[in-house]
């Protein structure tokens, strides 16, 4: 009697046990898919996601894919088709590099703008942070200014487009947003505006459109007390990598050389068979020297920055270079418009330097 007492009493506490062990576990997936289910967020009428993560919790390409594609599959269901095309952009990844922070929201009229903050050490995720709630407060609670993120003093404030008598514009701008930091060195920050042509006269080609603001920030001011100072940056419009298929570059801006503080007026075209518009801005640059190496050869647009001053190399400089292209247009699917690359070269000394890497890769979904 005493043996069977026991053995139920064993009974009992083993099914306890494995209550314990599977209760939980169907909790965690619960919540899984609740998270899933609260990917996309509404705000007034646009649809946007926000993900930070730990530096040792990177979010993965996978990850950030998803929540893109779960924002544009709900605004698609909610419009229905709609006649314009949606853009977005995915990273390109080096090595030792990982993306804490995501951000993508897409606006009733279908223009979207994406933050991609990427870091390789713990130290420079604050720094992204700050990103994302500038992004938030410009992108999502504010979108109605027309604002871009302006993280330098460089950046114009009055963009404008002019079309001809044809009727061509320039679509709004979708705006993207990439960070690279790194402790002690410095960070580079590849910010850019993407531009469709509409009534381009053309049934067989697409134009496309971009400027950029191509930033240094030494590790003089973003880590202090850090001595690492910018030396030299590489601005690439790279339309050659694209998969739309015969891409050419047609027009880009400023060409060049500048050296010292200056600000004028600039304008890139696009158009076909008679129909052309432009975008013009105001080109602004510290105490650096400007170099353009653009090609319609290569299809690439280039521009080398080198920071001439001790104030420009202990402060945060940067450029608005930008380009026109025209390519085989498509009525479905989903292309690769180019890849958007910033290099900065950061100096501790003349026998000490450091490279860091940015390389943003906008697509257009038809």
């Amino acid at each position: 009697m005493k043996q069977n007492r026991m053995t139920i009493a064993s009974l009992l506490i083993a099914m306890l046990i494995l209550g314990m062990v599977f209760v939980p576990a169907a909790s965690a997936q619960d919540n899984d898919n609740g998270s899933n289910e609260k990917i996309v967020q509404t705000y007034q009428n646009t649809k946007f996601a926000q993900i930070v993560h730990d530096f040792s919790d990177p979010i993965t390409i996978k990850e950030l894919n998803e929540t893109r594609e779960a924002i544009i599959n709900s605004y698609r269901e909610e419009k229905g088709n709609t006649s314009r095309p949606i853009l977005y952009s995915i990273p390109q990844l080096s090595k030792g590099e990982s993306i804490v922070a995501y951000c993508f929201r897409i606006n009733d009229d279908g223009t979207t703008s994406q933050y991609v903050g990427r870091v390789s050490d713990e130290e420079s995720v604050i720094k992204i942070e700050e990103r994302v709630k500038e992004w938030y407060n410009n992108e999502v609670l504010n979108p109605a200014e027309g604002n871009a993120i302006k993280t330098l003093e460089s950046i114009s404030n009055n963009m404008n487009s002019s079309s001809s008598r044809s009727g061509a514009e320039w679509s709004d701008p979708c705006r993207f947003y990439d960070d690279k930091y790194q402790s002690p060195y410095g960070g580079v920050t590849n910010n850019y505006e993407m531009y469709v042509l509409y009534n381009d006269g053309s049934s067989t080609v697409d134009w496309f459109a971009i400027v950029q603001e191509f930033g240094l920030e030494p590790g003089y001011t973003a880590y202090t007390p850090s001595v690492w100072k910018n030396y030299i940056g590489y601005a690439y419009q790279e339309w050659c990598d694209g998969t739309l298929g015969n891409e050419q570059l047609y027009s880009y801006r400023p060409n060049g050389p500048y050296t010292g503080q200056t600000s004028q007026g600039v304008t890139i075209t696009g158009g076909s068979g008679g129909a052309s518009a432009g975008i013009t801005w105001t080109y602004s640059q510290p105490d650096v020297s400007t170099v353009c190496y653009c090609s319609t050869n290569t299809d690439i647009a280039k521009w080398k920055v080198t920071c001439n001053s001790g104030a420009a190399q202990t402060s945060t400089v940067g450029i608005n270079p930008g380009s026109t292209c025209s390519a085989t247009q498509h009525s479905s699917g989903n292309y690769k418009i180019l890849d958007v690359k910033g290099v900065g070269v950061f100096r501790e000394s003349i026998l000490s330097s450091k490279t860091l890497t940015t390389t943003s890769s906008p697509y257009i979904s038809y």
